[in-house]
């Protein structure tokens, strides 16, 4: 059986984390800190051994591996590997200590030698810049015109067109094949043209759209892999992305955003994301001070973090929700009637004013949250506890477990969204991280997932398919960096008769 690098690499690194933790001896003053307790090390082989592992794998192994582990040895672990100490954790008490109390220790992410985007000289954006003055004030142009819900009215119009886009596409397809439609196939389509009118300024036609769609997808994989081994020694890492990934796929990458980049900014959109980097002066993280433009290659990474980040997961989280609504009817139903009381449904007042709707959205993420584990550096050794976490340790958090931890959750399997009715529960959730380098746009991400959601229930009733024999739609997840539906939603939709739309109940 051939054994794939990526692969190889990992193993190769395990065999060595576990000679390391326990044939050699203890790292100097390891006992005096007191580290989480150790992995077993039958406990850690069988769990390993009980993974399929992908030819390249991500951090959503890790989350798949993290799920074994916390039955061995409990909410918090260590594994002290040849080259850092892993420290892992699965309880959102544990996590919030560490995100919120002790914040200034976890306020970097790990930063690989190798781009990601590779398209650039170095890796440069708001998720992996260094902790300082010079992140801050990129993340504060993102937050302040983009990612909040008071801008989402800027980009009204442009979410507008692409909703109707979605829904004739549906409408479309369920005509030609009685009823049934591919719900990811026409997502991804149509998804990216609003991204790339908040970024560019521009729509996108039917060839730019698969094109970048297929980029951003390649993008991201290969992000992931990389991410992965970024905790490996720089060499290690640099060796490893000139054997696995081609040149010229950072070269395309480039050339496309490009070409977004200098054919953008139509009269019709407001201003975009990438008006504002052009505009943007960029403070130093030193002494002397003084501020200075991006560069080209700058905010080229950047637009592709932007695009990324939203691209991918937001449409697996939609997808997900979609799947529980066709899986509980009475959710569904529930819903529907709602949004019909509402009547128009365009604006952020709209969307305020359902309470079912966003709760709807926040059970379907805590359910299926599209980045299933994240990770922090530890800049300086802090406890938590009662166990140390010394510095340049990686410290990963389990949010999946978090979210379905049966001493958060009544009954955490179950799809029940009027759990998010009562006040608080939102704290408890760990699905866009936590901290200061929590996700900036998750407030913008609910309210998307929020909008899109609305238009598809109110327009049509959602049902299983005749093949599925009107059984429940699989719900089995993919292993990989952002855990979409092993099975593709294929539904049967029909129109809405608006004057009874509790049909589902």
């Amino acid at each position: 059986m051939e054994v794939q690098a990526p692969l190889l690499i990992l193993l190769v690194t395990l065999l060595l984390g576990l000679l390391y933790n326990y044939a050699s001896s203890p790292r100097k003053g390891s006992a005096a800190r007191n580290l989480p307790p150790s992995l077993p090390l039958f406990s850690l082989l069988t769990a390993i051994a009980g993974i399929s592992w992908p030819s390249a794998p991500s951090l959503a192994d890790i989350n798949h591996l993290l799920h074994r582990l916390q039955a061995f040895r409990g909410p918090i672990t260590s594994l002290c590997l040849p080259f850092c100490t892993a420290v892992f954790i699965s309880d959102v008490d544990l996590a919030n200590q560490v995100l919120v109390n002790n914040g200034s220790a976890v306020s970097d992410r790990i930063r690989p030698s190798t781009p990601i985007h590779r398209h650039t000289p170095e890796n440069f954006g708001v998720a992996i810049s260094p902790y300082g003055e010079a992140w801050r004030s990129l993340r504060r142009n993102l937050v302040s015109g983009f990612v909040t819900p008071s801008s989402t009215k800027h980009f009204a119009g442009a979410r507008r067109q692409v909703k109707e886009k979605l829904l004739e596409r549906f409408t479309s397809e369920a005509a030609e094949s009685a009823g049934i439609v591919n719900f990811r196939n026409n997502l991804s389509r149509v998804f990216y043209s609003l991204l790339v009118s908040m970024c560019f300024g521009r729509d996108l036609d039917d060839r730019e759209t698969v094109e970048l769609d297929r980029t951003m997808k390649s993008m991201i994989s290969e992000s992931a892999v990389l991410l992965f081994f970024s905790f490996l020694p720089r060499l290690i890492q640099k060796v490893f992305s000139k054997f696995l990934f081609s040149k010229n796929g950072g070269k395309h990458s480039a050339g496309i955003l490009l070409h977004l980049l200098k054919n953008g900014r139509d009269h019709l959109h407001a201003t975009c994301y990438a008006d504002t980097l052009l505009e943007f002066e960029l403070p130093a993280d030193n002494k002397g001070g003084g501020k200075r433009k991006l560069r080209e290659d700058e905010i080229l990474d950047l637009c592709a973090e932007f695009i990324g980040a939203s691209g991918h997961n937001t449409p697996i989280a939609l997808e997900w929700i979609m799947a529980e609504l066709v899986n509980h009817p009475r959710v569904q139903g529930r819903l529907a009637e709602e949004l019909f009381l509402l009547g128009r449904i365009d604006g952020d007042q709209e969307m305020t004013s359902s309470p079912y709707l966003r709760a709807v959205v926040m059970e379907g993420i805590r359910l299926h949250p599209p980045s299933p584990s994240f990770f922090r550096l530890v800049g300086k050794e802090f406890e938590v506890g009662g166990y140390a976490v010394p510095k340049g340790a990686l410290v990963f958090f389990n949010a999946a477990s978090m979210g379905v931890d049966e001493r958060l959750w009544e009954d955490p399997l179950k799809f029940f969204p009027e759990r998010f009715l009562a006040a608080g529960k939102n704290a408890k959730l760990m699905a866009f991280g936590g901290g200061r380098r929590m996700c900036a746009g998750s407030e913008s991400a609910v309210f998307i997932l929020s909008y899109f959601v609305a238009h598809l229930v109110k327009e049509f009733e959602w049902r299983p398919t005749a093949a599925q024999g009107g059984e429940q739609v699989d719900m089995s997840a993919k292993m990989d960096f952002f855990m979409p539906m092993k099975t593709p939603l294929r539904a049967c939709i029909v129109r809405r008769d608006n004057k009874n739309t509790n049909k589902t109940a």
